[in-house]
């Protein structure tokens, strides 16, 4: 395999399973009703935090893993189950319409780390990807540089789309974002569903 290869097969396999796309409303909506300049930090925040724990599972994923005795199977239930909380709670959260938007008094929580770093881009998916695609190309350090720099690109694309949604949610009414909201709450649901029915499967398949 060329390094040309090498590089479009690296980022198709890490845009599929990172989805920057599908990721984008779920950080719009986890961010209504806080100031512009914490939507612009957690959009900054989430795709270092992303990048750092998809870095971490490059080297060293197999090792630990094995050492804390988690299957990948199991680590797609866990992040599926994770990932069907927040589907839940973007559905039957309260109405953004009874809160103060754009403003210092709502109180911002920080979900650059959990949900949207991981599960949401650094999921089961991207990390058994980052670690098959490293994996691939031991011996070959100049390869898995290559794959690193794809997978730096993926990130600021990611940073990129965040802080672009950050820009047009001035232009969003409060009735747009809940019904934005519950849509991809929806999606989300059946995503994190998803997760949980390939880890079953990778569940079965080992022990059969």
């Amino acid at each position: 395999m060329s390094y040309l290869e090498l590089i479009f097969h690296a980022f198709i396999t890490l845009f599929v399973v990172v989805n920057p796309l599908g990721a984008v409303p779920v950080f719009s909506s986890l961010n209504a009703g806080t100031s512009v300049a914490w939507k612009r930090k957690m959009a900054l925040k989430a795709p270092l935090v992303a990048f750092l724990i998809l870095l971490f599972f490059a080297f060293l994923g197999n090792p630990f893993l094995k050492f804390m005795s988690i299957s990948i199977p199991a680590f797609r239930i866990g992040g599926g189950l994770m990932l069907f909380a927040i589907a839940f709670g973007m559905l039957f959260k309260e109405s953004e319409e009874k809160k103060i938007v754009e403003s210092d008094e709502v109180k911002a929580k920080d979900v650059s780390v959990f949900p949207i770093g991981i599960p949401l881009l650094a999921g089961p998916g991207s990390i058994t990807a980052i670690i098959l695609l490293i994996n691939n190309q031991a011996g070959h350090f100049f390869s898995q540089f290559l794959i690193i720099c794809v997978l730096v690109a993926i990130m600021l694309l990611v940073c990129g789309l965040f802080l672009l949604t950050n820009k047009l949610a001035k232009y969003m009414t409060m009735t747009v974002n809940n019904v934005i909201t519950k849509v991809f709450g929806i999606i989300l649901g059946a995503l994190s569903m998803q997760f949980v029915i390939d880890g079953v499967l990778g569940v079965v398949r080992t022990a059969f």
